[in-house]
């Protein structure tokens, strides 16, 4: 495929004047849209059913036809789309006396304004040429206003859409030859972008010819797809107009169910299917290019490079890439374009002898196929890449014969292969790139095996062997000539197709492309002889020319100048002469280097030249440098420092500059003499210097020295009981600066261990035993007391509360005794079905006159005991009384609840029905509350062992 340059920015655009008038006839176009013209003029006429009139208007043409009506539109501008970049011309056809034209143009749905454009007017009607359309004229609307001195008509508007690019299907007898230049032949398909309506670029895949398969092109930019064609069925191409916004791209072949190619290694048509693609990033429309198996190997290398992290595909984290989404396309630069079409070819050419190096690696080849006969590719760029890319479809079949398509196959597997930019059968995960299929190749082998079928192809499809490259049989000879004579260098070189480019003093010489080449000017000449295979550089001749020597003679004289230190003066002289030579000294000394009419220094003193030649030496006269220095620049300042009382430390500063002075301040005071870059002191403050030289003075920053005590303990750790397996913490407080600590344990018999990390003023430990700290500094160190951590035991009761038996109205004091530490205390009572805690009673005694069970719970942080259970037996002296009678009762239904209230101890009650002068007990009811549903007369007798009380006789009543 050929891809298109950028065109030139386009010249500015000349608005239409509605008054413009006719420009000069167009030749045989114009002649032509004339004749053309005139047939669509007799329609018109007769349509206006002005016979005899029309038919004399027709005699005429437009121009003078004598017809005197208004205008007529015969045929109005037509609709066009163009590729940006290109021209576009529209051109409305009419006929009328007089008439005069106004283009008009509007963007999209605005108004209408006059049209910008070149106008060009004919008998017949009107022409407007708008140059290099840019994207954003796509949807400009134009029309024209014709008018004469009858009337006036406004022709129907035409649209001018702009696209990117467009591709499209060949014609099938379109033909097409690669030239040796390069370039495209084919008449309207082939060329620039830039032309009319034929203008166009080839395109198509490199496995052979491509019949039949989709070239598709979108742009990286923003993934707008441009075009899709079928490649020709017989060339194999495709035609793509690119405008030169379009790069970078990428060109994608599709297979479909129709689509075939030629393999080389099969030596016939093949089918591709729909599950292939192929793929080239185009980086810009300036040379052929094509999809090819290298092109897609630069594909998956871009993808695998910059779209994820090659390390993590190394890792197994992120899988290959094999191709891109939309999204991801415009995520790719052409920087990085470049650099992954820059790592294949390197890595592709490393593996090709120099006559087959490709300048590109989507270089579109020479499409052939088996009707291809010698002579088909000839020793140019495409020539060498069909070479190539049918030498490796041609390698994979010799090397794997069981290969149905083997230039398929090794475009998957080189493609895989170079994900890592190296041909060694890994890809970039380290997997194998021969998994899933047979292989196509051999890494060992691959350069031996391509060169071989790449020679192959060229014995079968070209002119010749590839042409060695050049050698030289006759080397250029040095030459003396006089000032105004001219000399020819000649070379003379062995080989075909070479080229020549001549080279004076290193720089090619522009024009000079022949075998000899003829100079007036001294220096030294090679020439640099090359062809496809290679390029060989000839010996240096050196041309000599003697001028006529006239003595120097000194016209300006160098001056003195002042500079700032670092910087730098030139001296120059100027001196009338030929073949002058210049030597610079400094205060008398030459200076080895400085041999030129002029001479740059940063170094103060003074200068003179001498000038001369064959003829003799003039001597300059003196100029001085004066360096004026900059002030002192501080590249280290001083650093706080901390020493022990006694010790020394040493301040310093580090500065740039010449002549540079010191003097140390402590705070605002200056320190007599101290005038050095450093200084040392024993004494505590704030110290800073100043640097001086006569360009100025700098201060630095404030260091501070700070002089250590020897560390005093003032707060000692304090031993410390915790609860089994809990963890005890020792601290220390301590005076003095920079304290450093470290805790010690003590083992009797033992020397103290120092503890791994126990390095701060506390220390936390869960292991019992005794411990101290070592606090220090540089001026020395304090050790602190021993402190020592224990654990808590569960408490241990020595003597159980005791029973007890107490008269009514007494108490009795229950106590325990128990060992432990920490203790508390909580008596609780057995309240019938439960032990019940008493409130407040957590002493190690309980005083009580309530009868029952007591036991006490002692506790501390290491666990708790249950004391034996005490009962106190209260005897009763006081007989029961009744304090509150049981009341009659009258209800309507249901049953009624008589109810006493008596003190008393261990009270027991009995109720009783009184039945005329007799009283039965009713079985159950033994407490102080009694419920019936029976009418009748009731009592109740509370007794205990001192005595017993009758109630009251009560009655039951239904109403």
């Amino acid at each position: 495929m050929t891809l298109l340059s950028p065109h030139p920015t386009a010249p500015a655009s000349i608005p239409v004047s509605p008054s413009a008038r006719r420009s000069a006839p167009a030749g045989a176009r114009i002649a032509a849209r004339r004749r053309s013209a005139l047939s669509r003029a007799l329609l018109a006429c007769a349509a206006l059913v002005l016979v005899a009139l029309a038919l004399a208007a027709c005699g005429g043409g437009g121009g003078g036809s004598g017809y005197d009506g208004p205008p007529v539109v015969l045929t109005p501008p037509q609709s066009a789309t163009r590729v940006v970049g290109q021209s576009a011309v529209l051109r409305v056809e009419a006929v009328g006396d007089g008439l005069s034209f106004e283009w008009q143009q509007r963007h999209g749905s605005g108004a209408w304004e006059p049209a910008n454009g070149t106008m060009v007017i004919d008998a017949f009607g009107s022409e407007l040429s708008v140059p290099s359309v840019s994207f954003e004229q796509n949807e400009t609307y134009y029309r024209v206003r014709i008018q004469n001195s009858v009337g006036q008509v406004t022709s129907d508007e035409a649209r001018l859409n702009v696209v990117w690019g467009v591709v499209e299907t060949l014609e099938p007898n379109t033909e097409f030859s690669f030239l040796n230049d390069g370039g495209f032949g084919g008449g309207d398909d082939g060329g620039s972008a830039a032309g009319g309506d034929g203008a166009g670029v080839g395109a198509g895949g490199g496995l052979g010819k491509t019949l039949q398969v989709r070239i598709a092109l979108a742009r990286t930019l923003d993934a707008t797809e441009l075009g899709s064609a079928l490649t020709g069925a017989t060339s194999g191409l495709v035609r793509i107009k690119a405008g030169p916004g379009t790069a970078p791209a990428l060109l994608t072949l599709n297979g479909t169910d129709s689509s075939t190619y030629f393999d080389e290694g099969k030596g016939s048509l093949l089918p591709i299917g729909p599950e292939q693609q192929l793929h080239s990033l185009v980086l810009a429309f300036d040379q052929h290019l094509g999809i090819t198996t290298i092109s897609e190997a630069a594909y998956r290398y871009a993808l695998n490079h910059f779209l994820v992290d090659p390390n993590q595909v190394r890792g197994g984290a992120t899988p290959l890439k094999r191709r891109a989404t939309a999204e991801e396309l415009t995520r790719l630069t052409p920087e990085q374009i470049e650099q992954a079409h820059q790592a294949i070819l390197a890595e592709i050419n490393r593996q090709l002898p120099a006559r087959y190096q490709l300048v590109s690696v989507a270089t579109l080849p020479t499409p052939v196929d088996q009707n291809s006969g010698r002579g088909t590719i000839t020793n140019n760029r495409y020539g060498i890449m069909q070479a190539v890319t049918g030498g490796l479809a041609l390698a994979a079949g010799r090397f794997n014969g069981a290969l149905d398509r083997p230039a398929l196959t090794m475009a998957a597997q080189l493609a895989d292969d170079l994900t890592d930019g190296v041909i060694d059968g890994r890809r970039l995960d380290q997997g194998s790139a021969f998994e899933g299929g047979g292989a196509a190749y051999d890494p060992s082998t691959f350069a031996a095996d391509l060169t071989a079928a790449a020679d192959a192809q060229f014995e079968q499809y070209g002119d010749d062997s590839v042409v060695s490259a050049p050698t030289i049989t006759e080397q250029p000879l040095s030459a003396t000539i006089t000032e105004g004579g001219t000399v020819t260098l000649v070379v003379r070189a062995g080989g075909s197709a070479l080229a020549y480019q001549w080279f004076r003093d290193g720089a090619a010489i522009e024009g000079a492309t022949s075998s000899s080449h003829t100079t007036g000017t001294a220096g030294t000449y090679h020439a640099v002889v090359s062809n496809p295979s290679g390029s060989v550089t000839s010996a240096e001749a050196t041309v000599t020319v003697s001028p006529n020597v006239e003595a120097p003679s000194i016209t300006r004289q160098p001056a003195s100048a002042t500079v700032n230190e670092g910087g730098s003066a030139t001296f120059r002289v100027e001196a009338a002469g030929t073949d002058l030579a210049y030597q610079w000294f400094r205060a008398g000394e030459a200076i080895a280097t400085a041999t030129a009419a002029s001479f740059s220094t940063g170094t103060a003193g003074t200068y003179h030249v001498e000038v001369s030649n064959s003829a003799g030496s003039v001597r300059s006269n003196n100029a001085t440098l004066t360096v004026t220095l900059n002030a002192p620049v501080i590249t280290q300042q001083p650093q706080s420092v901390t020493i022990a009382s006694g010790e020394t430390a040493t301040l310093s500063v580090q500065a740039s500059g010449t002549a540079l002075a010191y003097q140390w301040f402590s705070g605002n005071a200056a320190i007599q003499g101290a005038t050095g870059s450093s200084y040392a002191t024993g004494t505590a403050g704030s110290y800073r210097v100043e640097v001086r030289n006569s360009g100025g003075s700098v201060s630095s920053e404030v260091a501070t020295v700070t002089v250590l005590s020897k560390p005093a303990i003032t707060r000692q750790p304090a031993s410390v009981t915790v609860p089994q397996g809990g963890t005890g913490t020792f601290s220390v407080e301590a005076t003095g600066g920079g304290l450093a600590y470290q805790w010690y344990a003590t083992t009797p018999g033992a020397a103290d261990q120092p503890i791994s990390g126990a390095t701060s003023a506390s220390y936390s430990t869960t292991t019992a035993g005794t411990y101290y700290v070592i606090v220090s500094n540089r001026a020395g160190e304090a050790r602190s007391n021993n402190a020592t951590l224990s654990f808590e035991s569960r408490p241990v009761i020595d003597s159980q509360p005791q029973s007890a038996s107490i008269k009514e109205g007494d108490t009795h004091v229950f106590s325990v005794k128990a060992s432990g530490s920490g203790l508390s205390y909580q008596w609780e009572v057995f309240a019938g079905q439960a032990w019940s805690v008493i409130d407040k009673a957590t002493g190690p005694t309980h005083s009580t006159g309530v009868a029952g069970s007591y036991r006490v719970v002692v506790r501390n942080s290491a666990g708790s005991v249950t004391s034996e259970a005490a009962t106190l037996t209260v005897t009763e002296t006081r007989a029961p009384v009744i304090t509150k009678q049981p009341q009659s009762l009258l209800i309507n239904s249901g049953s009624g609840t008589f109810s006493v209230e008596a003190t008393g101890l261990n009270l027991q009650y009995q109720w009783y029905q009184a039945v005329g002068e007799e009283s039965r007990a009713i079985p159950g009811q033994t407490g102080s509350s009694f419920t019936t549903g029976q009418s009748g007369s009731y009592y109740v007798i509370v007794s205990n062992k001192a005595g017993s009380a009758r109630s009251e006789t009560v009655t039951l009543r239904l109403g």
